[in-house]
């Protein structure tokens, strides 16, 4: 019986006996709505800065772990003394290495984007397999599609396949 009464006295019974409430509740929430949404700034594509520098390596036939010990490494450790670099994350897969500099805050980007290539550069311990090492500033990139290939073959030719 307790519990019947206590269903009476809720926000959703008071609106129920109120019946304007409701409906100036809905008819501000719908206003408010439509004129924030002419002062909130809206952009189909909106200008994001990315601070992120890349260093891409190719090593045709080597291991993720070969990459790491001939590739990686020898980057992060010749990098590493440099001033405004926030934070390193490097990927090792099979014949490719990616290592990624966030540029700390404040930094100028086009001068650590220079000091990176030029340290890549001085690096002579790389294997004589490996291509030029490509340092870019990081794009914003959209993916158009994704694909998927799959098969009763390695994965080292689903790669070439691809």
């Amino acid at each position: 019986m307790k519990r019947e009464a206590n269903l009476h006295h809720g926000p959703v019974a008071w609106m129920a006996r109120h019946g304007v409430a409701p409906n100036l509740l809905m008819a501000f929430l719908i206003i408010g709505g439509f004129f924030m949404s002419l002062i909130i700034t809206k952009e189909f594509i909106p200008n994001i800065e990315v601070d992120t520098i890349i260093v891409e390596v190719a090593y045709p036939g080597a291991t993720p772990s070969e990459m790491e010990q001939a590739i990686i490494l020898p980057i992060e450790n010749e990098v590493s003394a440099l001033e405004g670099i926030k934070d390193v994350v490097s990927t090792a897969s099979a014949g490719s290495a990616r290592v990624a500099f966030e540029v700390a805050n404040g930094a100028d980007k086009q001068k650590i984007y220079q000091d990176i290539d030029q340290a890549v550069n001085r690096i002579s311990t790389f294997p004589l397999e490996t291509e030029e090492p490509i340092v870019r500033i990081a794009g914003r990139t959209v993916d158009v599609a994704t694909l998927a290939i799959f098969g009763d073959v390695s994965l080292l030719e689903l790669k070439r396949l691809s």
